[in-house]
This record gives C-alpha cells, structure tokens and sequence, in this order.
C-alpha cells in the first residue's frame, strides 16, 4: 500500500521453517487443536486447558479489545464455570485478537487472492457458533500461507531487504566460546567450558543457504541473536 517505504526485515531460518511447516505440511499446535473441537466435545481436561491457555494475551491490546473477552477473563479471576457458550466466545476471541487490528478491521485481499473479511465476527461480539470458531482458524491459516510469498514479492521489487540469523537463533559468541560470558560480567562463574567454533559457522552456512532456497538469493545480511558481537 506504501510503494516508496523501504524496510530491512529478518527472516529468522527456524520461524521460516515452522511457517513452511503450518503452510504446506498440515501442522499444528495445541491451542489450534483445542480450538479446532467444538466446546459440546470438549473433555473436562480440555475445556479447563482452554479455560487457563487462553487468556494468553496483552491486557491493554488484546484483552480490552473486546467486552464479551473481558468478561470471560473476569469469569475466570473469579472461578466461575464456563457454560458451552461461553467456551465457544473464548475460542473465537482468543484467536480473534491474534489476528492483526488492520485484518480485524476491515476487508483484506492476501497476496494469493484471498479474502478475509473477520468484521461481522467482531461486530458480533458474543453468541457465536463453532462455525465461527472455524472462519477464524482459516484466517489464521490463510495469513501463515501468505507471510513469505509476500516477504518474496516485496524484496523481488525493491521494497525489503530481507536478512537472516542463524538457523536455531545461537548466541553465537557463547556458542564460539561460552568463556566470553566474562566480558561482559567479570566475575562471571561459568559451568565447563563449552567451545564449537564448527557449529557457530554451520548455523551461518545453513541459515544462508536456506534462506536462498525459499527466497531465490543470498541474504543481505545477517542479525546476530540478541545483538551479541564480539571481538573474537
């Protein structure tokens, strides 16, 4: 929407990996799970899992969102059980507020075509059905399956610099050598010493070569995790 704005965006291996993962490979997660069965189906188990999981949220910017899920939070703080119904409302607005205000908001086109159009969900507030819960859940999967062809597009046009990290996101000076802990903090009491220079240049070397193969060329640069340099 903004052509002349530039960005640089880092593209860490291991979260390009898992998106992959959710986008063409089916997988999930417990909260998807929990969500995906409709609150008449719950067991015991499951619906007190829902109940404590899925409150996991800002308080100012997801929480307050919405009335009907500041009331089911308050429900919980106080004990009280939670009907079907209101199982049902947690699960959709759970889900709901993890999908971007811009999203929530107003009728979207993804860069593959689709459309997502979650206003009537919100608007609605409360009372919802598991169909809902089902629209929201494919908004989850359709926004996941767009992330890096959009990343692609907006770098193959000029837009982003995409950078990388290493692959599982080391501190890669602790990795080199977890001595170097003591130059930072003097003093430092460490366990044994634990030294794999090898491993600090294979999760560079795969992290580059990974990123060329979903993005069709070498990063331009790489973050280091936690912003960790060190002279050594």
């Amino acid at each position: 929407e903004h052509p002349r704005v530039r960005a640089t965006v880092t593209m860490m291996p291991s979260l390009v990996w898992q998106l992959r993962d959710y986008a063409d490979n089916g997988a999930t997660d417990v909260d998807f799970e929990l969500s995906s069965i409709p609150a008449s189906a719950l067991s015991a188990e499951q619906r007190q899992a829902v109940i404590e999981r899925f409150f996991r949220a800002s308080f100012d910017q997801q929480l307050l969102a919405s009335t009907r899920y500041m009331e089911l939070y308050t429900k919980r703080l106080s004990g009280d059980s939670f009907s079907e119904q209101d199982l049902t409302d947690l699960q959709v607005w759970f889900n709901l507020v993890w999908v971007h205000p811009v999203i929530r908001e107003r009728r979207t086109q993804l860069p593959d075509g689709t459309w997502l159009d979650l206003r009537a969900l919100v608007t609605q507030a409360a009372g919802f059905s598991h169909e809902h819960v089902e629209m929201v859940l494919s908004a989850h999967t359709a926004l996941v399956r767009n992330v890096i062809p959009l990343h692609k597009a907006l770098a193959d046009r000029g837009q982003l610099e995409l950078a990388t990290g290493p692959f599982y996101a080391p501190i890669l000076p602790l990795l080199w050598d977890s001595a170097t802990a003591v130059l930072d903090r003097v003093g430092t009491e460490l366990s044994e010493r634990f030294q794999r220079p090898a491993d600090v240049r294979a999760q560079v070397e795969q992290a580059a070569a990974f990123h060329e193969e979903v993005f069709g060329r070498r990063p331009w640069g790489l973050w280091p995790p936690e912003g960790a340099l060190s002279e050594g």
